[in-house]
């Protein structure tokens, strides 16, 4: 096929149970003009099959094989470099899209400059699709940070863009170095890069359903590995952001959950020189100086 417009983006890893409701969910888009590219992260179960029976059918479709599992970060960096489109869109292989997503980004789109990220809200479901009465922002952006505009100082605290709920200028992204390669928190990664040269455009409507998978989220390595992203984002984003144009009360925060994830990781003397920073940054951060000081109590 010819260049698409849109290449829709779905890593898989073991995921027969969701892929086919999320391949049928982008094939069923009332806007036509899109590649869905499909990368198996060398899955174990029926998901390689059931994607190939959608690749024969419709010419959309581009399947590829990873020969070992690479994780989230890498897996998606192949999906990147095989597309075509001049805007990159995301589905994860356990969400879903409402039919009308592509067609009210594209119309966003043509107002805006390859600089402009366009994104949605989400609705929540759980493993078994029942929807929740929360959506995506009610549940991560409890700080309530802006949604539109200039978005980077806000980001560098915490992630509360749903990437299956995005498209992206495919320049924007390569600009930025695509995905790194952390197996969590890929997408709060990503917009920590890509977010000093870009702005956001929200579109109010919940466009995705965005599955929450209570049972994932529950293990010790799951737990393990999320707390390893995190602390690398947040490492990235005080060595690199921190400059005088974010506000102290912001970089307080961020060296303030920097301290809280180095105590989850038992690196309680890190910790403390974070705690301690977070308090001198900000002198009404009275949070930090309370764990700073519990830091001194022995276990």
């Amino acid at each position: 096929m010819s260049s698409a417009k849109v290449s829709v983006m779905m890593p898989c890893y073991n995921d027969e149970r969701y892929v086919a409701q999320a391949i049928e969910s982008v094939l069923r888009q009332d806007y036509s003009d899109f590649e869905l590219v499909i990368v198996n992260d060398a899955s174990t179960d029926n998901s390689a099959a059931i994607i190939e029976s959608y690749e024969k059918q419709d010419p959309r479709i581009k399947l590829l094989h990873n020969k070992e599992n690479l994780g989230n970060g890498l897996t998606r960096q192949v999906a990147l470099d095989n597309s075509r489109g001049e805007y990159i869109a995301f589905c994860d292989s356990d969400d879903l899209w409402l039919e009308n997503k592509l067609s009210l980004f594209i119309t966003a789109a043509q107002d805006a400059d390859q600089t402009t990220i366009i994104h949605s809200d989400a609705i929540i479901i759980d493993d078994n699709g029942k929807e929740s009465a929360e959506t995506f922002q009610t549940l991560m952006n409890k700080s309530h940070s802006p949604i539109e505009g200039d978005l980077k100082k806000y980001i560098y605290r915490t992630n509360f863009i749903n990437m299956s709920s995005a498209m992206i200028p495919r320049k924007l992204l390569v600009d930025a170095g695509g995905f790194s390669d952390l197996y969590n928190l890929v997408d709060w990664d990503m917009w920590v890069r890509i977010a000093e040269s870009a702005r956001f455009v929200f579109i109010n409507k919940c466009l995705t359903k965005y599955r929450l998978r209570r049972g994932s989220i529950s293990s010790q390595q799951f737990s393990d590995r999320l707390c390893r992203s995190r602390e690398h984002i947040y490492e990235y984003i005080i060595i690199n952001k921190l400059d005088g144009t974010i506000p102290q009360k912001i970089c307080s925060q961020i060296y303030y959950r920097y301290g809280a994830t180095k105590l989850e990781l038992g690196k309680k003397q890190q910790a403390k020189y974070a705690f301690a920073k977070s308090f001198k940054t900000n002198r009404f951060n009275l949070k930090a100086l309370i764990r700073y000081a519990l830091c001194h109590l022995p276990i």
